[in-house]
């Protein structure tokens, strides 16, 4: 793919993981009869190591193109599979039963094994080492409009790929019927995936060669090519083993995934091609790549995504930002314009605005003055700019612009700056059966789903505006009813807009002003989004009123259309894992930093430790007199990092047992007490210090907003 605006680059280790579970460690039986021989052959396979460039002997694996360049893999994908506890036994050689004999045993007579000695029974051929699957990463479309990136286990082309001879006659061989091993000292594999080599070391290779089973393969090879040597008539041997193997694997392997395609997305992407937005996903594609970090050679999968149209020159994203980060496993980059576009398009859908009336080559420029309709009046949106402002080594998204209106009881010519700062908040999650508060809970789809249809309903005349804002409250309080996890959100720092209104009363309206604000109030038209006590506001703090309800609509509007379910979160969950957002990136994982500047934006993530000590809260009020936590945190143990965990992420994870929390042992006199979950009257979860009263977590510091420091006790 040419320029991805979007990359989610994923740790060898952590494909490594999430495959172990296509190969279970199944024994089953098959025939493998070869020429001259009939015999049955018991394999147990289990995953052993996933790589994609240098396999487990450090033997580096490249491919050659069709113009004959030899370059590392594209999208390479092998699985190695260790043998355990499996033989091939004979049952006749060239039609002849075998005579029963007593078994051997068998000594290794130099190497680093010399010495030791096996004891084969003499119809039976020992099966050691590892097989190998070579196979390639591609994207599938899985049904009109939806792909995934998948390993196609059915016959088809693929590039030729080359790899070194050992270095002695001691270490690891390669074995196969398409192993074409060159004079210049490399080896070539050009027979179609999926490609299964057979990898031996001395030892185990004398030892199947040396078998009595073993010996008469061999003697058998040797009568059919005369003056055959003994070395050459046994790497013949074991080629042809390592082949009647491949026979026998493959069937299993066209039983893997749906007709022998394996999904490694568990949910696929909307993807279409001839999409004229920004939003849509237009092209998925997945790579691999390697990269240094220290002397040690790291590799990666890359999940490609193309949403913009056209990547402006200078927004490229990084090869590898892993490498920037070598101790995470998981990372995302979006590039700082795919932000911006995404920041207009919400303007343009909310506002009925065309491409035409933003700057063609400024991410997010309005082009010039234009009328937009906000709680049933119109207004004259003089200007609106978004921009990514660095601020050391993170940045600030800032949105700002002038909206005026003239009436015949005001006119005001209102500008405006709010400022978003990206760091780990709480999103919104789909809330499972033991999270579900009410029964009534929408997910984020179908909340995202209403919105996109009022939308559209809209421009097509069939919602009023006021219609359209009220629904835009409904999804918005919606979402803040969802159960939350934590995610990488611009947040408003400060919390409030910088509004600064120039309004003015018309004789009309001065008039209206005389009846009271509560009637000046209404007569300004507010919109719906916007809830307000009226009680003694004048006419001027009206015309301030009435600007920040604007304000305050454009940034509702922003946060439930895109903020609200964080950045890239959905595209990592689709990519990567179908639990709960958030909840398991990587499988138990917390994000711990945020690099956000002109760029691009960079998430990494983390394994989770053992015990986290909690040293900080963030509380938001509720019904009565409850005062409940959104989000625990603390310093990391290794670096002192802060760290961030959502109530119900909490929750779950102390209930489940994957992490023990403890209290900071110097904040509000703690002493390192376990935090455990605690059921309330009315059945609600939620976390409590063990033998201590029920607030103490509330007494905690504070948690500051994003940029910050996480202030702690201690």
């Amino acid at each position: 793919m040419q320029r991805p605006d979007t990359i989610i680059e994923i740790h060898r280790e952590r494909v490594q993981d999430q495959t172990v579970e296509m190969f279970g460690g199944d024994k089953y039986t098959e025939s493998v009869d070869g020429t001259g021989y009939s015999a049955t052959a018991t394999l147990d396979l289990t995953l052993d190591r996933v790589w994609f460039i240098f396999d487990a002997q450090q033997r580096l694996w490249q491919e050659m193109t069709e113009a004959g360049e030899i370059q590392d893999p594209l999208r390479h994908f092998a699985i190695d599979l260790v043998i355990f506890d499996s033989k091939i036994t004979i049952d006749s050689v060239t039609c002849v039963p075998l005579a029963s004999l007593p078994p051997a045993t068998i000594t290794i007579p130099d190497g680093p094994s010399a010495g030791e000695s096996r004891e084969i029974p003499y119809n039976e051929i020992p099966l050691f080492g590892r097989l190998t699957i070579h196979d390639q990463l591609e994207p599938k479309e899985i049904e009109r409009g939806k792909q995934t990136v998948a390993l196609d286990f059915n016959e088809q082309d693929a590039p030729t790929l080359l790899t070194s001879l050992p270095d002695d006659q001691f270490s690891p061989q390669l074995f196969g019927a398409h192993v074409d091993r060159r004079p210049d000292g490399s080896i070539a594999f050009c027979a179609p995936d999926p490609r299964i080599v057979w990898e031996l070391d001395y030892a185990e290779a004398y030892w199947i060669t040396h078998s009595i089973a073993g010996e008469l393969l061999v003697n058998a090879e040797k009568l059919q090519h005369l003056g055959l040597s003994d070395d050459v008539a046994r790497i013949r041997v074991l080629d042809s083993l390592a082949a009647q193997i491949s026979d026998a694997v493959r069937p299993k392997l066209a039983e893997m995934g749906d007709d022998g395609v394996m999904d490694l997305m568990p949910t696929p992407l909307d993807v279409d091609p001839q999409s004229q937005d920004d939003q849509t996903v237009k092209e998925l594609d997945a790579v691999v790549q390697r990269f240094d970090i220290d002397g040690t050679t790291h590799e990666s999968m890359v999940i490609q995504l193309q949403t913009l149209r056209e990547l402006p020159s200078g927004e490229e994203l990084p090869t590898s930002i892993l490498a920037e980060k070598p101790t995470e496993k998981t990372g995302l980059a979006v590039t700082g314009w795919s932000i911006l576009r995404q920041v207009r398009d919400t303007v343009m859908k909310t506002f009925d605005l065309d491409e035409s009336d933003f700057d063609a080559d400024v991410p997010c420029l309005l082009a010039g003055p234009k009328t937009i309709n906000i709680g049933g009046q119109e207004r004259r949106l003089e200007k609106l700019d978004a921009d990514v402002v660095p601020r050391s080594a993170d940045g600030r998204l800032v949105v700002d612009g002038t909206v005026s209106a003239e009436t015949t009881l005001y006119d005001f010519n209102a500008t405006f700056k709010v400022t978003y700062e990206m760091g780990l908040d709480d999103i919104p999650r789909d809330p499972s059966g033991h999270e579900t508060k009410r029964a009534d809970l929408e997910s984020v789809e179908s909340l995202e789903m209403a919105l996109s249809a009022a939308g559209d309903r809209k421009r097509a005349g069939a919602l009023s505006d006021q219609e359209y804002e009220a629904e835009v409250k409904r999804v918005h309080d919606r979402f803040e009813e969802l159960p939350k996890t934590v995610g990488v959100r611009p947040t408003q720092n400060p919390p409030e807009a910088e509004v600064n209104p120039d309004f003015h009363l018309t004789v009309a309206g001065k008039v209206a002003a005389a009846a009271g604000a509560a009637a000046m109030i209404g007569l300004l038209a507010l919109p719906v989004t916007w809830v307000a006590g009226a009680a003694g506001v004048g006419a001027a703090g009206g015309g301030g009123l009435l600007a920040l309800a604007i304000v305050q609509y454009f940034t509702t509007v922003l946060t439930i259309d895109w903020f609200g379910v964080g950045i890239g979160s959905r595209q990592v969950k689709q990519s990567l894992n179908d639990r709960p957002e958030g909840t398991s990136l990587p499988p138990i994982g917390i994000p711990v930093d945020v690099d956000f500047n002109r760029q691009r934006l960079a998430v990494y993530f983390r394994p989770l430790p053992a015990k986290l000590w909690v040293g900080s809260v963030d509380t938001a009020e509720h019904e009565g007199d409850r005062t409940d936590i959104r989000l625990v945190g603390g310093r990391w143990p290794t670096d002192g990092h802060p760290w961030k965990l959502s109530n119900d992420d909490a929750l779950l994870y102390v209930d489940s047992g994957e992490l023990q929390l403890l209290l900071e042992p110097d904040s509000v006199s703690g002493d390192g007490a376990p935090i455990s979950v605690a059921t309330a009257p009315d059945g609600q979860h939620y976390l409590q210090v063990e033998n201590e009263d029920s607030d103490k977590l509330q007494r905690l510091p504070h948690i500051d907003r994003p940029g910050d420091e996480i202030h702690t006790g201690s």
